[in-house]
């Protein structure tokens, strides 16, 4: 009988009432309590405050208004003060949310600046290099955001620039190639191009470029989704996106307007993902879809290796920046009745000649056996005298065999290379 009274009185009348107790607990016996220990952990600090933040959330969502304070009932001086105290703990989580800001290596925000870790000489001269935006100039659309946010650094100054999301998912920064920039200038040397990395003279503006540079081509990996298995055309996108910047920085007038450049994709949130990424990934989707779930010929489609061919050559640059929608790669997403000129890029074509090109070596070594076989059994000896010298010459031939059959293989790759160039 006593638990059941006790229980009666402790339960509230609706969701909202019990969820608002459960808050109110929660931030006065956990939250408060951790952050006044004398040695609080700053990544528990951190969880707690993000919980709270979520509660405060299903808190407004179960009153289905956006602020407590709006749907407090107007009763007794207590009620109202029970309101009060709660609007206080949630603007106190708000605050502690953005200086407990989670990280993966070095807690770069203000409350991480007293951290053991970052009074290391080696990381107070990364944080200065990431940190270092003088020069840069802001776009006013984001000059409120700044100054809510305080300090920011050169990733930050690239979101505000180019569009990129404030938050990505870890697993791709995660994922990151430890060569950054080798594929890409070993595709402007195939191109014939001279790639877009280029650095001032001065040292700390040197590393400041090498900063955005990385960063640049990080946050275009980043969203680039299932485009990441296009590797060329991240190329071609960074390549064109690394000339803006350096006419960002470099202050470049253009001919046109008589201003001064600006991306041709920035200014708008998520602009890279809806008007570079996206187009793209039409074009891969609606190809998947020709495919029938691997019903089709293999003729009839292009694959990822096929897309990616077509930035394997000069004819990419047609494309233009910002890229043109009448351009050849985007020609197969057109509907065949709308006058479509078919596919403008690499194909692979597939025959049964595919089974003796694809194992040759194995062939190889077939009719280099059957050779060597048929001069010993022509010789009439036996295995122990193939050691002599007249036995060895004759074995010998099967090198010319084997330099015959390497040049018949190769010239098996120039009927699908010219029907492949002939559909482009």
């Amino acid at each position: 009988m006593d638990n059941a009274s006790s229980l009666a009185s402790r339960v509230k009348k609706t969701d909202a009432r019990e969820i608002e107790s459960f808050y109110q607990q929660y931030y006065e016996h956990y939250v408060r309590a951790l952050d006044k220990g004398e040695q609080a952990d700053r990544a528990q600090l951190g969880k707690a405050y993000q919980t709270a933040g979520v509660l405060f959330e299903v808190l407004c969502a179960v009153n289905k208004t956006e602020k407590v304070e709006e749907v407090a009932p107007e009763k007794e001086l207590s009620n109202v003060h029970f309101y009060e105290q709660i609007i206080a703990a949630a603007k106190d989580v708000q605050a502690k949310k953005e200086i407990y800001a989670p990280y993966n290596i070095l807690p770069l925000d203000s409350a991480g600046a007293s951290q053991s870790i970052m009074q290391l000489e080696e990381n107070k001269a990364a944080v200065a290099a990431l940190r270092n935006t003088r020069g840069l100039n802001w776009p006013a659309s984001f000059e409120q955001q700044r100054q809510k946010a305080g300090e920011l650094d050169l990733l930050d100054w690239l979101r505000a620039m180019f569009g990129f999301q404030a938050c990505l998912d870890d697993r791709a920064v995660d994922a990151f190639m430890n060569k950054l920039f080798k594929n890409y200038k070993t595709w402007c040397k195939y191109l014939g191009r001279k790639h877009s990395l280029r650095l001032p003279q001065g040292q700390e503006e040197v590393q400041q470029r090498k900063i955005l540079y990385m960063g640049l081509y990080l946050l275009i990996w980043g969203e680039a989704a299932n485009v990441r298995f296009m590797p060329e055309c991240l190329c071609y996108i960074f390549h064109n996106m690394a000339y803006e910047l350096h006419g960002l920085l470099a202050g470049n007038v253009s001919i046109v307007t008589g201003e001064n450049i600006k991306p041709s994709y920035g200014g708008d949130n998520e602009s890279f993902l809806r008007k570079v990424i996206t187009p793209i990934y039409r074009v891969i989707d609606r190809e998947a879809k020709k495919s029938k779930n691997g019903k089709a010929p293999h003729s009839a489609w292009c694959n990822y290796d096929d897309l990616n061919e077509y930035f394997w050559s000069s004819d990419c640059f047609s494309l233009g920046w910002p890229m043109r929608d009448d351009g050849d790669f985007f020609k197969s997403t057109r509907d065949k009745t709308q006058g479509s000129t078919g596919k403008s890029y690499f194909v692979e074509t597939r025959t049964f000649w595919h089974i003796f090109r694809s194992f040759d070596r194995l062939w190889t070594f077939f009719i280099l056996a059957l050779q060597a076989m048929v001069i010993i059994a022509w010789s009439d000896i036996s295995l122990l005298d193939i050691f002599q010298r007249d036995v060895l010459y004759n074995l010998s031939s099967i090198f010319i065999t084997a330099a015959l059959l390497r040049f018949l293989q190769s010239m098996t790759f120039l009927p699908d290379s010219w029907n492949s160039t002939a559909q482009a």
